[in-house]
């Protein structure tokens, strides 16, 4: 029997027959036992033959892939290695869900997600990459993640589900292909089989990769020879060995293909080269090299196509370094590095310097000089052959300024110190009032020196002067340079008066610092957790870096009395409040406060329930217990309202953690049916004592609760009696009985019939009022209730029990 490969047919028979002792009906392509004279037999005399030893029997076998479908396969085959995935399949699925079942000839399709004939199949589409991506996030980082992130990205790069279909298909194909000859077809196949591949379709792919390979000898040999270059993209080498091939082998004509569309590259390049298009001909020949990549005319002749050239190169002096930065050549064929030279001197003096050739758009110059004009040229290099036009920079000179600048100032002078540059041939001081002095500025003056200190007599008290401290150097050309200089500020004067008397004072918004203003100086105030150890009268650095304290915000007002005042917001527990004075360059440390701060809370609000009022607020940082207080807000004998900030009788206090306020979602308790005015405060303890906040208030409106109750009455107990009474004195308004028929209890008057209407009156504590009524005589059941007349939300009726309502 002869076995064709060609397009895959459907037209397969099976006939089970019982298992032999060395296999079993579903070895695929059963050949043990075929008589060397079946050969000479009919085509349907084979067929029947073989069906009834058991074997299988196809038409033709399926159309493997020749080449990769996917241009970067050996990256594909790297991040499935760091995964320890067979496949690229069991980074998108899972090796549980392809188990159950999968198959490839017709693109891949899983079958976990229902039945074949409802279209229950899952296919490696873009939700299928989504959700995949998805479940990656939830791991932690490692090596085998990343390198599941790029096969996701490489599928998805593929644009369609059936390009991906085609991936699977060589992978698995490239699989089996990398044993040796002597691995039988069910080797090959039993690893898929095992991995979930259908059986059927497992052994036609062992099968027509062997029988191709046995069915002609040393063409077999040759055609996996052809593959395998191919594969690796080694054209040369593949046309050397199509030659073993058959005249009409398909890979024959592969190839021709293939090499005839690197010549059509390499003729489109030299036409563009003579037009003067190189950047079209270097694309067109790094394209070919991509193909041919054992051809090595090819990768001579893309470098030498010289690249653009870079643009806008920089130098500048970092320290005792030049950094050098350029932006990148757009030339993108190939692969483009550049290559930069430090230039230095002028004439018979000139020297060039090569620093090296990167890939990126910096290079650093440790070794320049100082005091040495130097400038840079940097070129592109197109496989380390083209070389581009250079760009070069302007010239740089490193110069390093003085180092660790001391200032002492007073009332009858300024003195510097300062540690010069050893390469510098002098130092230069200038001076500038008002502003920062250079050397044209108008009434810039020099001050006189000897190296390493100066002392300036003719500065005046409280005001601002620049000093700015350049070095000078010796050029290469015996010109002289001069560094940036250091700009130093100073305002002599006499020292700082430090703050004696220092108060800080709970504030209705938080706290306020008071003291009174020196004479001389600007009062600073600083806040810090920890006790300072600078002592009282000390002098302080005020550097940006030097105070370790942080600032209060804010410009402080003189008040009345004539001391200065400033709000300050502290955080929840003990801070040190600190002032300094600040008087040109003299600062010294005044009086400081311990303040053991509670803030207050915020947004409080209450909701009334009968004699229960709830609370809510927000929590400020920090704190974890708050002290909850109320009080009466009914008006005094004369008529006229109590403020809240006046002392009342407390009704109640209650303390309640942050802990239990979360859990129960808010404050509760009961406190009584008049108006009341809660206060909460914030607890913040402070060792053996504790600190309240200031307090917030809010007012609740009183409530009058009045219960009634329906008692029948009369000789046949038709009649009813409505007694009313209240637990507190209370303004009682017109109150209504109403009957409504119905069996459902009604919630308003509205739809029933009024029998009796009781007057307003002040009612008592204990006191009963009552009516007697007598309700219609209904077939239908009905309900007899109160409603006040004019509604009201400061009084509720207290029902009975339903059975009392309902008649």
């Amino acid at each position: 029997m002869a076995w064709n490969r060609g397009a895959r047919s459907e037209h397969e028979r099976r006939v089970p027959t019982p298992a032999r002792h060395d296999e079993t009906p579903a070895d695929p392509f059963v050949r043990h036992g075929i008589d060397d004279d079946l050969r000479e037999r009919s085509k349907e005399e084979a067929r029947t033959d073989l069906l009834a030893r058991g074997a299988r029997v196809v038409d033709r076998l399926p159309e493997l892939p020749i080449l990769p479908p996917l241009r970067d396969h050996r990256a594909l085959g790297d991040h499935l290695r760091r995964r320890g995935a067979l496949f690229s399949p069991v980074v998108v699925f899972g090796e549980e869900r392809l188990s159950r079942g999968f198959t490839v000839l017709d693109g891949l399709r899983l079958r976990d997600g229902g039945l074949p004939e409802e279209g229950g199949y899952v296919t490696l589409d873009d939700e299928a990459l989504d959700a995949a991506g998805r479940r990656l996030q939830r791991e932690p980082m490692t090596e085998g993640k990343a390198a599941a992130e790029r096969v996701i990205a490489l599928l998805r790069s593929a644009g369609s589900r059936e390009a991906r279909d085609r991936i699977v298909l060589w992978e698995i194909v490239s699989h089996m292909s990398s044993p040796p000859p002597v691995v039988s077809e069910r080797a090959l196949a039993e690893p898929w089989t095992a991995a979930g591949l259908d059986p059927d379709e497992a052994s036609r792919i062992a099968a027509a990769l062997r029988r191709g390979e046995r069915g002609a000898g040393r063409t077999g040999v040759a055609e996996r020879e052809v593959r395998a270059l191919l594969a690796d993209r080694c054209l040369r080498q593949a046309e050397t060995a199509t030659a073993e091939l058959p005249r009409e082998h398909p890979l024959r004509s592969e190839v021709s293909d293939l090499a005839e569309r690197v010549a059509s590259l390499v003729r489109d390049a030299d036409l563009a080269l003579r037009e003067g298009r190189t950047e079209d001909a270097a694309r067109d020949l790094a394209v070919a090299v991509e193909l041919a990549v054992d051809d090595e005319r090819l990768p001579l002749r893309l470098g030498a196509i010289p690249p653009e050239p870079v643009q806008e190169v920089t130098a500048r002096v970092d320290g005792r370094r030049v950094v050098v930065t350029w932006r990148p050549s757009t030339s993108t064929a190939g692969t483009v590095s550049y290559r930069v030279t430090r230039r230095t001197g002028s004439g018979g003096s000139a020297r060039e310097t090569p620093l090296g050739e990167v890939t990126g758009t910096e290079a650093v110059d440790d070794h320049l000089c100082v005091g040495g004009d130097a400038h840079y040229a940097v070129v592109a290099v197109r496989g380390g052959l083209g070389v581009s036009p250079e760009a070069t920079s302007t010239p740089v000179m490193i110069t390093p300024d003085v180092a660790e600048p001391r200032t002492v100032s007073d009332e009858t002078g300024v003195t510097m110190s300062w540690r010069p540059p050893p390469e510098a041939i002098r130092i230069e001081v200038l001076r500038g009032e008002g502003t920062p002095p250079h050397g044209s500025s108008p009434g810039t003056i020099v001050v006189e020196h000897d190296g390493s200190r100066f002392h300036d007599a003719s500065v005046r008290p409280d005001v601002e002067y620049f000093y700015r401290v350049r070095a000078v150097y010796l050029t290469s050309r015996g010109r002289t340079r001069t560094s940036q200089g250091r700009v130093i500020r100073v305002v002599p004067g006499p020292r700082a008066v430090p703050v004696r008397d220092l108060r800080v004072s709970p504030d209705p918004r938080g706290f306020a610092a008071s003291w009174t203003p020196p004479e001389r100086g600007r009062v600073r105030l600083f806040t810090d957790r920890r006790e300072p150890s600078v002592p009282f009268g000390a002098e302080v650095d005020t550097g940006p870096e030097a105070l370790p304290w942080a600032p209060v915000p804010g410009t402080p007002v003189v008040d009345a009395d004539g001391r200065a005042r400033l709000p300050l917001s502290l955080p929840a527990g003990i801070t040190h409040v600190l002032a300094v004075t600040m008087a040109g360059e003299s600062a010294v440390m005044g009086e400081h406060v311990r303040v053991t701060a509670a803030p207050p809370v915020t947004d409080l609000r209450a909701e009334r329930f009968d004699t229960a009022v709830r609370l809510g607020w927000t929590w400020p940082e920090h704190t974890a217990t708050a002290l909850v207080s109320w009080r009466s807000d009914t008006p005094r004998e004369d008529d006229l309202p109590m403020s809240a900030e006046e002392d009342r009788e407390v009704l109640g206090t209650e303390r309640r953690s942050r802990r239990r306020y979360d859990a129960e979602g808010g404050f509760e308790a009961r406190m009584g049916a008049g108006p009341l005015l809660v206060t909460v405060r914030t607890v913040v303890p402070t060792g053996d004592d504790e600190a309240l906040s200031v307090p917030v208030t809010v007012r609740v409106p009183g409530r009058v609760v009045i219960d009634y109750r329906v008692e029948p009455a009369g000789l046949l107990r038709r009649e009813r009696v409505v007694r009313l009474s209240s637990e507190v004195s209370c303004r009682m308004p017109e109150i209504a009985v109403v009957y409504t028929p119905g069996r459902i209890q009604p919630h308003t008057g509205e739809r029933g019939r009024v029998l009796s209407v009781l007057p307003a009156r002040l009612l008592e504590p204990g006191e009963r009022v009552s009516v007697r009524v007598r309700p219609p005589r209904e077939a239908e059941p009905g309900w007899l209730m109160c409603f006040p007349v004019e509604g009201g939300e400061d009084v509720r009726l207290r029902q009975p029990p339903v059975k009392e309502l309902r008649l």
